[in-house]
């Protein structure tokens, strides 16, 4: 009889270990869907602004559907350009993170702050080449508005910031 009680005492420990450790299991899994979910949910929202935006700009200047493509083609030619520098200037960022945490040099600090500040100047240069381009394929009067609309958009954001 006192094996049958151990027994049932062994079992039913070990079944309540498990059943402990899977709703652990399964509470950090909806802990991570969740947090997947709202990233996702932030980048989707990202990006449907974003398109928005150039829906936007395609009715207000009046592009042709061959303008849109030349568009596109410009952005895809210089898009890989654009996220190889932004991934540079995350990893340059990170860099300077953790060398103002260590005992570095204030030089060797305003060397890695200058390499952030290049990069970023390479950024500014690859937007005003796809802006050039962009520029070639409109209209004299799309060009007109074009920078109506850039105007609009600088005194808005000098607006927010003040």
């Amino acid at each position: 009889m006192k094996k049958v009680i151990d027994f049932i005492v062994i079992t039913t420990s070990v079944a309540g270990i498990t059943f402990a450790g899977n709703a652990i299991a399964l509470q950090q899994s909806a802990n991570q869907l969740t947090q997947t979910h709202y990233q996702n949910n932030s980048i989707t929202h990202l990006r449907a602004d974003r398109n928005s935006r150039k829906q936007k700009l395609v009715e207000k200047l009046g592009l042709e559907p061959f303008q849109q493509d030349q568009i596109r083609a410009i952005r895809s030619q210089y898009r890989p350009q654009m996220k190889s520098l932004r991934e540079d200037i995350r990893e340059q960022r990170q860099k300077l993170a953790q060398m103002m945490q260590n005992n570095n040099s204030e030089s060797a600090l305003r060397s890695q702050h200058n390499r952030i500040i290049g990069l970023r100047q390479d950024i500014q240069e690859l937007r005003f080449e796809v802006m050039l381009k962009t520029r070639e394929v409109l209209t004299q009067e799309q060009r007109q508005k074009w920078a109506e609309l850039m105007q609009e958009r600088r005194a808005n954001r000098r607006a927010r910031y003040q």
